[in-house]
């Protein structure tokens, strides 16, 4: 049971791919090639003086073989929810630290923020890591979650706050940002909500929840229907609809549309 493990999960974005990133398992002696984006989520992220116990999606689950993926999918959630925390990586900071310091110190708590640092606030908005669909149910369903930029880290709840705070006070983000950056405070005022709201899959249909995803980003477009179904009410125990990789994309919507009228 994931219950008896005290283990920790990295929520990242994958990135381009390269050969130049490798990570050797010593269980099997076996050498994976990883993304540079999570080299270096590793590599800051791991302690000096202790091993430190992660379960990391591109190593802990054979990416080569479609049956361990769709089996890995289909208890996601429950990966998540039973993690001691979920790290967030935004990414490496900016010259050797995060652009918007202020998230990660509270300061952007008091009253007024001046033109800059807001900039810089809305600046972070942009990274990849917001736009990502699987970071949804990811952090909705975890018990804790901290976020990393860097160096530097602050609690989930810290940080979403100064957004959800920020995003009432201000001009549209959409008019410094851009739509991404609009799109990416949506999705971290989604997911604080559901936190908020109730613990554990949301009592809202799958319907209403690819609604509230819809401008979120992923690779493989199964994807975008695989990675919140389990934050769907009660979706297991109805067993209509279970993510499969060797299902075909047509195959699975219409296993969805199925799916999504029942629910």
């Amino acid at each position: 049971s994931l219950q008896d493990h005290n283990y920790v999960v990295l929520s990242y974005v994958w990135g381009e791919h390269s050969t130049e990133h490798m990570i050797q398992c010593s269980t099997s002696g076996k050498t994976i090639q990883i993304t540079p984006n999570l080299d270096g989520a590793l590599r800051q992220l791991r302690y000096a003086d202790r091993p430190r116990l992660l379960w990391v999606d591109a190593i802990s689950i054979n990416q080569g073989d479609l049956a361990e993926r769709s089996h890995q999918v289909r208890i996601m959630q429950e990966i998540y929810a039973n993690a001691k925390d979920v790290v967030i990586w935004l990414g490496a900071g900016s010259r050797g630290r995060c652009s918007s310091g202020r998230v990660f110190s509270g300061g952007a708590h008091r009253s007024m923020v001046t033109d800059i640092e807001y900039e810089h606030l809305i600046t972070l908005l942009r990274r990849e890591w917001f736009r990502r669909t699987w970071v949804i149910q990811e952090v909705a369903s975890s018990q804790c979650a901290t976020v990393h930029c860097g160096n530097q880290s602050t609690p989930w709840e810290i940080f979403a706050d100064v957004y959800m705070k920020l995003g009432d006070r201000f001009l549209p983000v959409s008019q410094i940002g851009g739509e991404d950056a609009r799109h990416s405070l949506e999705n971290i005022i989604a997911i604080e909500k559901a936190r908020r709201s109730h613990s554990g899959p949301l009592s809202m249909s799958l319907f209403h929840i690819l609604l509230a995803t819809s401008s979120s980003k992923c690779k493989d477009d199964r994807d975008k229907i695989f990675a919140v179904v389990g934050l769907a009410k009660d979706w297991a125990g109805q067993r209509m609809f279970m993510p499969d990789y060797n299902t075909s994309e047509g195959k699975v919507l219409e296993a969805f549309k199925a799916f999504a009228v029942a629910d």
